[in-house]
C-alpha cells in the first residue's frame, strides 16, 4: 500500500460486505448499510459481476464465505460483550470499519480505531460523505506507518464527537 492510498484489500471487504447486506433478511449472513459507501462504485460492481459468474468462488474458494461469516462472528461476539456492560472498543486494522455508527449501544462508549495513514478517515472522501448521513458517537482516530514501526512514538491521533471523521493531530 502507498503512503496515502487506500488499500484495495479495504475497499474490496466493503464491497463483500455492501453486496452481502443486499441480499434478503433472511438469506444474508452479515449485515453493515453502511459498506457500498466504501466500497467506490467501481470496485463494488466488478466485484458484483466476478461474483456474479463464480469466478471470485472458482479462485478463492469459500473466501465469500468466510469474510462474511468472519463479520458475522464479530458482530455477534462484540453484540454480546456490549450487552454485558463493554464500554470501550479498540479496532486494530479498523480499515472502512461502521460499527461504531451500526452498533447503537456504542454511541454511549468510546471507540478506538487504529490502521494505516491513509485509512485515516479525515483523508478519505468515503468518509466525509458518509458522515452526513450518521448519527453522533465518539471515535479517536489513531494512525501508524507500519514503515516506521508500531513503537516508533510516530502514531498519529485526533478525537471527535461527531459523526464526522476525525481531523488528525501528532500525539
Amino acid at each position: 500500500m502507498r503512503k496515502w492510498q487506500s488499500s484495495l484489500t479495504t475497499a474490496g471487504i466493503a464491497a463483500v460486505r455492501a453486496i452481502e447486506s443486499e441480499k434478503p433478511a433472511g438469506e444474508r449472513v452479515c449485515y453493515d448499510p453502511y459498506a457500498r459507501r466504501f466500497a467506490g462504485a467501481g470496485l463494488y460492481h466488478v466485484v458484483q459481476f466476478f461474483t456474479s459468474l463464480g469466478y471470485a468462488n472458482w479462485r478463492g474458494p469459500g473466501l465469500w464465505e468466510f469474510l462474511v461469516a468472519r463479520e458475522r462472528y464479530i458482530d455477534d461476539y462484540l453484540e454480546t460483550r456490549l450487552s454485558e456492560g463493554l464500554e470501550q472498543l479498540v479496532i486494530l486494522g479498523a480499515g472502512y470499519d461502521a460499527r461504531a455508527y451500526r452498533f447503537e449501544a456504542l454511541k454511549a462508549g468510546k471507540v478506538f480505531e487504529v490502521d494505516h495513514p491513509a485509512l485515516r478517515p479525515s483523508s478519505s472522501r468515503s468518509w466525509r460523505r458518509f458522515s452526513a448521513h450518521v448519527r453522533r458517537t465518539s471515535r479517536t482516530c489513531r494512525s501508524t506507518s507500519t514503515s516506521r514501526g508500531w513503537r516508533s512514538g510516530s502514531s498519529e491521533a485526533a478525537t471527535t464527537t461527531a459523526a464526522g471523521p476525525c481531523s488528525s493531530g501528532r500525539v
